[in-house]
């Protein structure tokens, strides 16, 4: 499981992404275009939010200095730091120096720890809910004919967009995917075998992962409960399940706290991607 929480109002999202769920017990391809995907416009952020301080424009040069220099944990907590209690304004510069060095946590946190102004535009919008390695998400979403959208909400709940990032649990990358299941996947797809470290690869990440989710909801046939097997494994999921299959039922069922609060929030990012990227 990743560090991104649902946070407030997760139930009413988590209800919302119900609702979207088609009648195939899982959201299927959606016909979109990469473009229509990606991170926010940094400059358009910068112009309306004016002019950051000095402090939050050496906090910006820093993070970059930082990760040019191969010190991504301090680059992060470089970030993290300036943009704790911080305006707008620094948060932007920063998030988008750490953006631009692939540290992609470290501009979503700066988003969760700064007072947006009412009626964001889609770019702050983005800020928070970005979707990054677009052609290979976009690629493995046409694969397991997956929405892309489902996909990006498991990674940001996963690893916040960071590739290179582990869990105490040994679960690694953008998917957060154990080496065992990595492998496991490998062999079914006829795929070599695959060592820890090549799982700071986002395509191979993202192929690995996204395939063992298809295979989770094809044996389950909901989202929720593929979930659950994801973060839970298959057999704790099977065990919380029942012929009313609902969400919201199936929810109140799991007797893994984290595992509940971890498919309450995939589902509540589901729906709040959806509502960035789909308006409509």
């Amino acid at each position: 499981m990743g560090p991104a929480a649902a946070g407030a109002g997760s139930e009413f999202y988590a209800r919302l992404a119900k609702s979207r769920l088609d009648g195939a017990g899982w959201p299927g391809a959606v016909p979109f275009r990469e473009a229509d995907l990606g991170g926010p416009d940094w400059l358009a952020l910068q112009v309306a939010s004016g002019p950051p301080s000095a402090a939050g424009g050496a906090a910006a040069r820093s993070v970059r200095l930082l990760a040019d220099a191969g010190a991504t944990a301090l680059a992060l907590t470089t970030a993290r730091e300036a943009c704790s209690g911080s305006t707008v304004a620094d948060a932007v510069v920063v998030s988008a120096a750490a953006w631009d060095a692939g540290l992609t946590s470290a501009a979503i946190r700066c988003w969760q720890a700064v007072t947006l102004p009412t009626g964001a535009a889609l770019a702050t919008a983005r800020w928070g809910y970005p979707v990054r390695y677009v052609a290979s998400l976009a690629e493995v979403a046409r694969s397991a004919n997956l929405d892309p959208l489902l996909i990006a909400a498991l990674v940001r709940q996963e690893s916040l967009w960071q590739a290179d990032v582990g869990s105490s649990a040994g679960a690694l990358g953008l998917t957060q995917v154990i080496p065992e299941t990595a492998n496991d996947v490998a062999s079914r797809l006829g795929r070599p075998s695959v060592r820890e470290e090549q799982l700071g690869d986002p395509e191979l990440n993202l192929t690995l992962g996204v395939r063992y989710l298809f295979e989770q909801l094809r044996s389950f046939q909901g989202v929720a409960i593929a979930l659950a097997a994801y973060n839970a494994g298959p057999g704790n999921a099977a065990r919380w399940t029942t012929p009313d299959t609902d969400p919201a039922a199936y929810l109140e069922r799991i007797t893994f706290g984290e595992t509940r609060a971890y498919v309450e929030g995939v589902l509540a990012q589901y729906a709040r991607y959806t509502a960035v990227y789909r308006p409509n």
